[in-house]
């Protein structure tokens, strides 16, 4: 900047020599040029005033148009926030109609069969309080930020009366440690938002009616597969063992018969040798007897079980039979 002050000196100075050299003015003249000269500096002093004013008003003209800028940025955030939590609102309109229809779906599934599924309409029933009471907590938490929002906006009211350069930095100080809230408020709504959908998709993994029937027509498939293979191994494993106990009773035979062509001729040449012969025959026919007689406690045992397990299957039947009736009136007076 330029030293007026010392410039208007200088200035005077020279003009007090440049008379001085001129000798030739009255005195009359003289005090009238130096008159000038202090109107002039007077002139030069008050314009100088006005500079450093305007330049005081530009800088605080400069300073407001960042506030302007700034106030305008907070007030486009608040207009955000206030669409965003307007979206979280219907979303939460949104949710709550949803629950509202699971708890009619809930009624109605216990109005028609409330044995059947009870497992399964507890944990949706859990899944539904639990989900009601993030409603609410998201509610609240929505309320407590649009109070804040409200004190924030006051805030900026108050401080776009406020001007002065102090005032100016508290002011962005404020608005500094609201941006952290907000920024916190912004985490935390997200950590709920994520806590709502993991609830949600919990709530959608719950098979529905249809498709827990369709689970029962499958496993009753194969639950019927599997007996129908199991049948078929027992029936092959029981061949299995009957065969290899007529291959063995059948081996028995041609060994005993071997051994009896064997020892026959030997056992008929003396007496005593017959005599021994016959008593072999006879412990024989005593052990082969033996068998049979236990075989055939076994066939009676088998038989007896047979007879049982087919009154036992027509008492199953028979029951099966009443339950079926029973289901079909039912369905039809669901219907009706």
């Amino acid at each position: 900047q330029i030293d007026v002050a010392q410039l208007l000196k200088n200035l005077y100075v020279a003009n007090e020599e440049e008379c001085l050299s001129h000798s030739d003015l009255t005195e009359t003249e003289k005090n009238a040029l130096i008159k000038h000269y202090e109107d002039l500096r007077s002139e030069m002093s008050s314009d100088v005033k006005q500079l450093s004013e305007r330049s005081k008003i530009k800088n605080l003209e400069t300073t407001k148009a960042g506030m302007e800028r700034k106030l305008q940025n907070m007030q486009e955030e608040n207009r955000a926030m206030e669409k965003r939590f307007a979206d979280e609102k219907h979303s939460v309109d949104l949710l709550t109609a949803e629950g509202k229809e699971i708890r009619a779906e809930i009624r109605s599934l216990e109005s028609q069969d409330q044995k059947s599924d009870k497992g399964i309409l507890d944990n949706i029933q859990k899944l539904v309080l639990k989900n009601e009471e993030l409603k609410k907590a998201e509610i609240a938490f929505k309320d407590q930020c649009r109070q804040e929002m409200a004190r924030i906006q006051q805030e900026i009211k108050e401080a776009e009366q406020i001007t002065p350069e102090d005032d100016i930095r508290e002011s962005l100080h404020v608005l500094e440690k609201e941006r952290e809230k907000l920024q916190t408020i912004r985490l935390q709504l997200a950590k709920k938002n994520r806590a709502i959908v993991s609830i949600q998709r919990q709530l959608d993994n719950i098979p529905s009616r249809t498709e827990l029937a369709q689970y029962q027509r499958r496993f009753l498939e194969l639950y019927n597969q599997v007996s129908a293979k199991h049948r078929e191994t027992k029936q092959f494993y029981t061949m299995y063992n009957t065969l290899d106990d007529t291959k063995r009773y059948l081996t028995k035979e041609l060994s005993l018969l071997s051994s009896i062509h064997e020892n026959y001729t030997d056992g008929m040449g003396n007496p005593q040798s017959k005599e021994h012969f016959v008593t072999q025959l006879e412990a024989i026919v005593d052990g082969v007897q033996q068998t049979k007689t236990k075989l055939k406690s076994t066939f009676e045992d088998e038989k007896a079980k047979r007879d049982g397990l087919n009154s036992q299957l027509g008492y199953s039947l028979s029951h099966i039979k009443i339950y079926l009736e029973q289901e079909f009136n039912y369905i039809k007076v669901i219907l009706n």
